[in-house]
């Protein structure tokens, strides 16, 4: 899809597939629709569709199989100045579905500039690389989050020069959706849930562990079923101590059927399969947000929202970065769980020093214009 004046100075082509990936260049993409000297032609595939639908921003769908030719014969029909895209992670997956290496790769050849836009703090190497772990797919520019991101892709051989720090432009708007959240907001999501005002709320942000099986090299230690099963458990340890009722919301992933949660139910507490209303809304109406590594933990901390990350058995790298910090609380072990649940749900002081002390900063509120300033540097004058 087209935007823009036929007559613009520049022409910029915009490419997107995963979910966290769209939703990190959405703010840069919403700017550059308001330029009136850009004329912008966005394609998508994949989860990135279904948001962008969602968002008012019209696209045109890429084909899952096209090739890099397909791909060089549509930056020569967009006639682009620049080439702007996400970054997907697809190959963990069992699938080279990872068309961004694609258009990288003809933009190259034809001489055209790229820039990426990073999302996350983990697998750098395999968002832009062969299954050699060759970097063969590098964009002349990458925006990447903070000096950690920068630290760990200059340890696995990224060129220095080509990483700018600019923060996450999905971030961009956190400030402002905490400033505005109002109890009505949170009162409408209990009625939608037809959940009564005074129950425990949970929220658990699903996310599918490609490397989930006990065989595979990257194995975390856990799965998402071992990890929710788990979650469930120490919720109804916790339950059996309380006499309010606890609630858990499970939030899949853009990337699951929600179908696949159906059979997962509890005697002691009630669980609901979530899709329909904004997943901001959800984790701030929430006593507590839980998860693996999912990007929705980030922001529901930045949102003020008390966040742990259950990752019990863990025998790899922790790559949330928040955990680190300790802005969200990490869990290894089963038999921590309930107990630290329960501090987080029920501990007045400790929610209180944790919703007090995180919110977002002044980078990630600038950070959409930061990238916005790349992309405007690397244009033809």
């Amino acid at each position: 899809m087209e935007t823009g004046t036929a007559k613009g100075k520049w022409r910029i082509a915009v490419i997107c597939g995963d979910a966290g990936g769209v939703n990190a260049i959405i703010p840069v993409i919403r700017l550059l629709m308001d330029d009136p000297l850009i004329y912008l032609t966005i394609f998508s595939y994949r989860e990135s569709r279904k948001i962008l639908r969602d968002k008012g921003i019209q696209y045109t769908e890429l084909e899952e199989t096209i090739d890099s030719d397909e791909a060089a014969k549509i930056l020569r029909t967009c006639r682009a100045d620049l080439l702007f895209l996400d970054t997907s992670l697809n190959s963990l997956a069992h699938t080279s579905m990872e068309l961004e290496k694609l258009f990288i790769f003809a933009a190259r050849n034809l001489g055209i500039p790229s820039f990426s836009v990073l999302d996350y703090w983990s697998n750098y190497t395999i968002r832009f690389s062969d299954n050699k772990k060759n970097l063969i797919y590098l964009p002349d520019k990458i925006a990447i989050m903070d000096k950690l991101a920068f630290d760990e892709m200059i340890s696995e051989k990224f060129p220095p020069e080509t990483l700018i720090i600019t923060g996450q432009p999905a971030f961009t708007e956190l400030a402002e959706w905490r400033t505005s959240f109002t109890q009505t907001r949170k009162d409408r999501i209990f009625r939608s849930h037809a959940i009564n005002l005074d129950d425990v709320l949970v929220v658990f942000a699903s996310e599918p562990v490609f490397s989930g099986h006990p065989l595979h090299t990257q194995y975390p230690g856990y799965t998402e079923e071992t990890v929710l099963t788990s979650l469930i458990g120490a919720l109804e340890t916790i339950q059996s101590e309380i006499s309010t009722h606890i609630v858990l919301v499970i939030r899949p992933h853009p990337k699951e059927d929600p179908e696949k949660f159906k059979g997962v139910t509890s005697n002691r507490i009630r669980i609901i399969i979530s899709t329909e209303e904004p997943t901001r809304d959800v984790v701030m109406s929430a006593h507590l947000v839980t998860g693996i590594t999912s990007t929705i933990l980030i922001e529901a901390a930045m949102l003020g929202c008390i966040v742990a990350s259950l990752q019990p058995g863990l025998i790899t790298k922790d790559i949330l970065p928040t955990n680190r910090t300790r802005i969200t609380q990490p869990v290894y072990r089963n038999e921590e769980m309930p107990v630290i649940l329960k501090k987080l749900l029920l501990d007045h002081g400790i929610r209180e020093k944790i919703s007090v002390t995180v919110k977002a900063d002044n980078n990630e509120k600038n950070s959409a214009r930061k990238v916005l300033d790349v992309i405007y540097s690397m244009l033809p004058h």
